[in-house]
């Protein structure tokens, strides 16, 4: 049950069906880089590359290559901290706010 609600949580449904969901694919929702993109940054991190290191934003920048599979650990896990009277998680640093779907997608 949600805290002061009435609700079930979602992953409590009994209509929930996780063979639903494939974790051994990417989602279809999210986005995938093409081989253009791929190219493209390639270059950057060649000519820029070592810019992006000092800033230290070239690890994320590289993540805009990777695809993302769903973990439904982590969204079972995840889930335990959202509130449905705010629409948020609350984790010890603060809240945040994406809803269940852009977790579970």
């Amino acid at each position: 049950m949600y805290p002061l609600a009435e609700e079930v949580l979602p992953f409590e449904s009994p209509c929930l069906d996780w063979n639903q969901f494939s974790t051994d694919i990417p989602n279809r929702l999210l986005h995938r880089p093409d081989a253009k993109y791929v190219e493209w940054l390639d270059r950057m991190l060649e000519a820029i590359g070592d810019l992006w290191r000092q800033m230290r934003i070239r690890d994320a920048i590289l993540l805009s290559q990777s695809l993302i599979y769903m973990d439904k650990n982590l969204f079972l896990a995840t889930s335990q901290f959202w509130f449905v009277t705010t629409n948020s998680f609350h984790f010890k640093v603060g809240l945040m706010s994406p809803t269940l779907q852009d977790i579970a997608f």
